[in-house]
């Protein structure tokens, strides 16, 4: 799924973040309001094993619980308040349950996985394949291994890299080198480029080794050209209203 003019992907990061507490059933429903073809959302274990979206390893910032997400069991962190933090009228939000976010209308999915180990994988597929969603998930995350034994267990699932941005001493030849270069070998299917980095180059050459190009984290319009004028794939933004905005009336030159 793709905006028809453009072919670019829009992808809410963790929903409409800009405009409602992120990683929620709200922010999520607000950005497929907006027009976004796909959410991104972050998954954890609970102590007890349960599948939840949460952007942080802790608590404190997004609710109005303390400590490890990992150490928490599911009961009490489903009794947390998960929208107050953003303003008073999100107040009773809830941690969303990956089977909740799964059952969001017919979008693309982005899951960064936060967890270890194989049962955790395991819970992942599980919750995709009931879902039946296996076909519109791509599966990201910054633990490669974990990706990669999560491609072994499921070989026609479509797993993400995160290119690092660019070093303020690194050219821009050099680091477009530098991206394809791990990106060859990696394993990836999707490579995501930072949206202040990407260039026209570099999709270009991602393009070749058969990838798909990802513009990451747009913050702004600025961000949001970049990505649409170096011709990238897919976009992520929590600014999805202006995204979907600049997407449709075509692409910008910079």
């Amino acid at each position: 799924m793709c905006d028809s003019m453009t072919g670019v992907m829009i992808v809410a990061h963790r929903g409409a973040s800009e405009v409602c507490p992120e990683n929620t059933l709200t922010a999520f429903r607000r950005a497929i309001e907006f027009g976004a073809d796909g959410i991104e959302f972050d998954v954890q274990a609970t102590g007890d094993g349960r599948l939840i979206v949460i952007h942080d390893l802790s608590l404190e910032r997004t609710t109005n619980g303390h400590g490890p997400v990992f150490a928490a069991e599911f009961d009490k962190v489903r009794a947390l308040d998960a929208g107050s933090w953003f303003g008073a009228e999100h107040a009773g939000e809830r941690v969303p349950m990956l089977s909740e976010v799964l059952s969001l209308g017919d979008v693309e999915f982005e899951l960064e996985l936060k967890g270890y180990g194989e049962a955790f994988i395991d819970g992942i597929l599980d919750e995709v394949r009931r879902a039946g969603v296996l076909g519109r998930v791509e599966f990201t995350g910054s633990n490669i291994a974990l990706l990669l034994l999560l491609k072994r267990k499921e070989p026609s699932a479509v797993i993400g890299m995160f290119s690092t941005q660019q070093p303020m001493w690194m050219t821009d030849e050099v680091f477009e080198r530098h991206v394809a270069g791990v990106a060859e070998t990696s394993g990836a299917d999707v490579v995501h480029v930072h949206a202040r980095c990407i260039t026209p180059r570099i999709t270009e050459r991602l393009h070749q080794l058969g990838k798909v190009v990802h513009g990451n984290d747009a913050a702004n319009e600025a961000d949001v050209h970049r990505v649409l004028a170096a011709g990238a794939d897919r976009l992520s933004t929590g600014d999805v209203a202006l995204a979907a905005n600049l997407v449709r009336t075509g692409r910008p030159r910079i």
